[in-house]
């Protein structure tokens, strides 16, 4: 197109403008995890409890329940 606008290769369908100005454009805030976490055979994440930093009781329609926040390892 030009030195300041971009035109975008869109799939059919789609319905965003295909043509934008490159002072629009922002800097990605990537965050790259060093590894995956494990996973068991059956494809489900192995997480371990590792502290319960807060419990309380909440009472909701006339019945009470205890509330545990609990702050999971990955492995």
């Amino acid at each position: 197109m030009g030195h300041v606008a971009y035109k975008l290769e869109r799939p059919p369908g789609s319905s965003i403008h295909p043509v934008f100005q490159v002072s629009l454009l922002k800097l990605a805030q990537l965050t790259v995890q060093a590894a995956l976490p494990k996973v068991d055979a059956d494809g489900t994440l192995k997480i371990e409890p590792l502290v319960v930093p807060a419990r309380s009781i909440v009472a909701r329609n006339s019945v009470t329940a205890a509330q545990i926040l609990v702050q999971y390892s990955l492995e």
